[in-house]
């Protein structure tokens, strides 16, 4: 049977069950590891290219981007106050097109981000663009009903000071939703996978050896962004620190086990990195937090 079929069929918690059972055999291959093996040599990344299974690619033309923008200010719709009348920030908009959808439906968002990569077509809805960093919003205190960020918490510098921001210029009772991955010692953690479509490449390989085999194929290896390489332990511990300030309303931590191959034949490498196994396998995370009164 499809695995897409069977996903629909079994309850979500019954297929995170499998899902779990399939990596026992990864974690006793990393347990019972004694070695801490630095990383493998440069010349095994040529040797482990197309060994892999394709990755379906995140796609940046318009109208990917516009569509993926709809879907999400579809699935937001569902969270926002009934008042057309709110105030609505995008953190870290990148393409802001989640915002002009919003807008679509009778929404005004501002869209924030520390470098202008707005599309021509958000840039004629006019929606408001500020562009500043995160851990400094140029916002007032309380002055935001709601707020959402798509796939940013993981490049922040700071986000312990991003979650405070969000905090101080939410309005009692406002929302923040978060969805965000690949986390960095996810499978694809690095965002390289359209370059090198090997998982796990920054537990594998030294980031200079990276670096000079994306020079020798052109790969242009600057154009990968900056990712913060907090584990999931971390997020973890920054949100329980938050409690006293935010009522958890949702909270999800979502499963990559596609490099479980990878964990079973090189675990040396893997346990250099002191890290519980989960930090492997949760690739993102989806949250929704209610500003306490």
């Amino acid at each position: 049977m499809n695995k897409k079929i069977i996903k629909k069929i079994l309850p979500k918690k019954l297929w995170r069950i499998i899902k779990l059972a399939k990596t026992i055999p990864a974690r006793i291959a990393l347990k019972k590891s004694l070695v801490k093996a630095p990383y493998l040599p440069a010349e095994q990344i040529q040797k482990l290219l197309g060994t892999f299974p394709e990755v379906a690619k995140y796609e940046y033309d318009d109208a990917a981007c516009q569509q993926r923008g709809q879907t999400r200010a579809n699935f937001l719709a569902q969270l926002l106050p009934q008042s057309k009348q709110i105030k609505i920030l995008e953190l870290g908009c990148s393409d802001a097109m989640t915002s002009v959808a919003l807008k679509g439906q009778g929404l005004d968002a501002v869209a924030l981000d520390l470098v202008d990569q707005r599309l021509e077509v958000a840039k004629k809805y006019d929606i408001p663009f500020i562009q500043a960093p995160a851990e400094n919003i140029p916002l007032e205190y309380k002055s935001i009903d709601f707020i959402f960020s798509y796939n940013a918490l993981e490049h922040f510098l700071d986000p312990t000071k991003v979650l405070l921001e969000i905090h101080r210029i939410l309005k009692p009772g406002g929302l923040f939703y978060a969805d965000f991955d690949p986390l960095y010692f996810s499978p694809r953690g690095l965002h390289a996978y359209r370059k090198i479509n090997i998982p796990y490449l920054q537990v594998l390989f030294k980031s200079q050896d990276l670096e000079q085999y994306a020079k020798n194929h052109q790969l242009n290896w600057s154009e990968l962004p900056y990712v913060n390489a907090y584990p999931i332990t971390k997020f973890r511990a920054i949100f329980a620190e938050l409690k006293d300030k935010f009522q958890f309303k949702s909270y999800e931590e979502i499963l990559d086990i596609s490099g479980l191959a990878v964990i079973k034949t090189y675990p040396a490498c893997f346990k250099k990195e002191n890290l519980t196994f989960d930090n492997f396998i949760i690739s993102g995370i989806k949250i929704l937090l209610q500003k306490k009164s």
